[in-house]
């Protein structure tokens, strides 16, 4: 690059593309020049540009190491139904009543009775769906709101196709309102069958608005 020099004030000069222009130095200081300058080329500084767009993501990297193998939720208790099969699944076979908890398949038929039952009255309930009667009739509650003078006692059949089948005796005992005892081997009903309570024979002389619940089991 080449220089040209203004020794004196006013002065012109022409610069090409590769000279650059300086003062003198005995151009006295303080003095104030003005260069008007032709330029026949300019080089522009500009600003950066946008940034481009971000270029394509690198490679994955390695796999983690395996996570620790999840237990299972089917509960070991011996009345479990559930199975876990060796493909990790849980097996749920088809759930019938007889699978069930005794207290969830069971259920209350009741025998209300206003006054004093008179010698044999019979009652009945329509059995809806199969269901048994444990022995001893398991389950089965009485009440008498006026109490018998002597043990009173209640037999339990069932009818079916016109034939009864005692299931057993419930009784009410002497003086008491509670307390009623249970016996017998119980038995099945299917649905249409028939439950009849008889009522005692000969008739207590006092008791009377008893309530009698048997307890049935769904199958």
């Amino acid at each position: 690059m080449t220089n040209q020099t203004i020794s004196s004030l006013p002065n012109a000069a022409t610069l090409s593309g590769s000279e650059r222009l300086v003062l003198d130095q005995d151009v006295s200081a303080g003095v104030i020049a003005t260069f008007n300058c032709s330029i026949n080329q300019l080089i522009a500084l500009t600003p950066a540009g946008t940034p481009g767009p971000p270029g394509p993501s690198g490679p994955a990297g390695p796999a983690g190491p395996a996570g620790t193998p999840g237990g299972s939720n089917v509960s070991t208790d011996s009345g479990n139904i559930a199975t876990l099969g060796t493909d990790g699944f849980i097996y749920v076979p088809t759930i019938t009543y007889g699978s069930l908890p005794p207290e969830v398949q069971e259920f209350p038929i009741s025998f209300p009775i206003t006054g004093k039952p008179g010698t044999a009255a019979t009652f009945f309930v329509t059995a809806a769906m199969a269901m048994t009667i444990q022995s001893n009739l398991y389950g089965t509650v009485g009440y008498a709101n006026t109490a018998a003078t002597a043990n009173a006692s209640f037999t339990l059949n069932k009818i079916s196709g016109g034939s009864s089948v005692t299931f057993g005796i419930i009784t009410a005992p002497a003086g008491s309102t509670g307390g009623f005892t249970l016996g017998g081997a119980g038995g099945s009903l299917a649905a249409g069958d028939v439950l009849q309570l008889i009522a005692p024979s000969p008739q207590d002389a006092t008791l009377a608005d008893v309530c009698i619940t048997v307890m049935a089991q769904r199958v």
